[in-house]
């Protein structure tokens, strides 16, 4: 999180940073091990802010360059992370922490500027690397038109992930600026900018007093992504409380299945984190809250109680005749679960379909969303 934030919020992490933190610890070593075995990897923070909170704990830029420095180390990785903050105080804190973690095979490319401005040569610069962009600003980010420059460069030859702040709140306290107020066209101009057109009027002036404007605008972004991208999106709403609208929501966008797999497991390891902490709070705050679960949520008894559904939706799958990969049919199994249980929960819920006989698994390899299913012969 980026320029705009107020100094409250580097002093330590709140509730919703738990979340998306625990999400970036969970994914980011997945993506850059994976990748960085075949090809050096770029890495994008646009938004890196300081880099670590005041009472020690780790923001965005130092978990990247500490996970991209233990590869390094350990198995020889190269990395080149591109790391860009606007604020002048948070921008020395950040080369600070940056400065900790060098080795020979990291290129470090930390900017005081505006990742709109580097993004299109930093692309140009790594044309043949996988690459996934973190951009996480405060209010509207980087320009829809660069969004989709980004996932469509080369196009389906070399892995490109982006994972977007996209804020809700922003979009709800600007949209509503009345025509003619001095302020009013610049910032109208910043959402059509942000969204990639002025689509978002209409649905403004459609949208019903007590609906969620936010999310109106967050689905439709998303659709227009994945026409213009041809990638996968998976939005992923963050809540002060049950009963209160989104914040914002982080948007994952990827072509590849296996990788939205590993976030819908991010994500649930995440929530997971999120209700310990809460839990762990003597006076929570803010009544922060992310997700409609009771309050001593138990991951274990979540697992237990949603497997049988889990069983059920793959057996539907299989009743359409054909073999499958685990990751090219993911959001049909979890279904109304996806992103609230981990991987293991699919895991199990496999090897009891096939100790009953109903299934047969092809381990392709040990990570469950490579395994290939079909339907014994006899069930």
């Amino acid at each position: 999180m980026s320029t705009g934030t107020s100094n409250d919020y580097w002093a330590k992490r709140n509730l919703p940073s738990t979340f998306k933190h625990e999400l970036l610890r969970v994914y980011l070593p997945v993506f850059m091990a994976r990748l960085s075995s075949v090809s050096e990897v770029a890495y994008i923070d646009g938004f890196a802010g300081a880099g670590r909170y005041e009472d020690g704990s780790p923001g965005s830029a130092e978990m990247s360059i500490k996970f991209a420095s233990d590869l390094a180390k350990s198995r020889g990785r190269k990395f080149h992370l591109h790391y860009r903050e606007k604020d002048a105080d948070s921008f020395e804190k950040l080369t600070s922490v940056l400065a900790e973690n060098t080795h020979p095979n990291l290129v470090i490319d930390a900017r005081r500027g505006d990742i709109s401005i580097d993004l299109g040569g930093i692309l140009e610069n790594h044309r043949s690397h996988p690459l996934l962009a973190f951009l996480d600003p405060c209010g509207f980010g980087v320009p829809y038109e660069l969004l989709v420059k980004t996932m469509n460069r080369d196009a389906y030859n070399k892995p490109t992930e982006l994972l977007l702040n996209f804020s809700h709140e922003a979009f709800r306290r600007s949209a509503g600026a009345k025509e003619g107020q001095a302020a009013a066209a610049a910032t109208h101009k910043r959402i059509t900018d942000a969204v990639g057109g002025d689509w978002w009027k209409s649905l403004f002036k459609e949208h019903k007093e007590g609906d969620d404007f936010g999310e109106v605008i967050a689905r439709e972004f998303a659709k227009r992504l994945v026409s213009d991208t041809k990638a996968s999106v998976c939005i992923i709403p963050v809540k002060r409380s049950p009963t209160t609208k989104t914040i914002y929501s982080l948007v994952h966008v990827t072509r590849s299945g296996a990788a939205a797999f590993r976030m819908y497991d991010a994500v649930s390891r995440a929530h997971e984190k999120w209700w310990m902490t809460f839990e762990s709070m003597e006076e929570p705050e803010d009544n922060y809250a992310l997700f409609e679960a009771p309050r001593q949520f138990d991951m274990n008894e979540h697992i237990k109680n949603t497997k049988p559904q889990l069983k059920e939706n793959i057996i539907h799958l299989l009743h359409e005749g054909k073999p499958f990969e685990v990751s090219a049919v993911a959001p049909s199994i979890l279904g109304s679960n996806l992103g609230s249980i981990p991987d293991k929960a699919i895991r199990q819920a496999l090897v009891e379909l096939e100790k009953e006989g109903i299934i047969t698994i092809e381990y392709r390899k040990k990570k469950v969303e490579y395994w290939q299913i079909q339907q014994t012969m006899h069930s």
